[in-house]
């Protein structure tokens, strides 16, 4: 169950990185960090947000087969996981 919480939180924070980089780059810079050596920040924001889109969609989906094959005592999801998770 922790493990698709997991990815849903990745998948927020990816989907609040691509919808509002500013924001988020002024909460970074807030922080005391100096974006100024990465160059176009809204960018590398909009990057970083889309990679943890796809890596949090897999995570979930990972983690929703584990949830629902030990609930239901599915074997196929189970055995899924295992292969996956290896």
């Amino acid at each position: 169950m922790y493990f698709q919480l997991l990815g849903l939180l990745m998948l927020a924070f990816g989907i609040a990185m691509v919808a509002a980089p500013d924001k988020v780059a002024s909460a970074v810079r807030d922080t005391g960090a100096d974006l100024s050596i990465l160059g176009d920040a809204s960018y590398i924001i909009k990057a970083a947000g889309i990679f943890m889109i796809v890596l949090g969609g897999i995570v979930a989906i990972i983690g929703a087969f584990g949830f629902f094959g030990a609930c239901c005592e599915n074997r196929c999801l189970l055995i899924t996981v295992s292969i996956v998770c290896r």
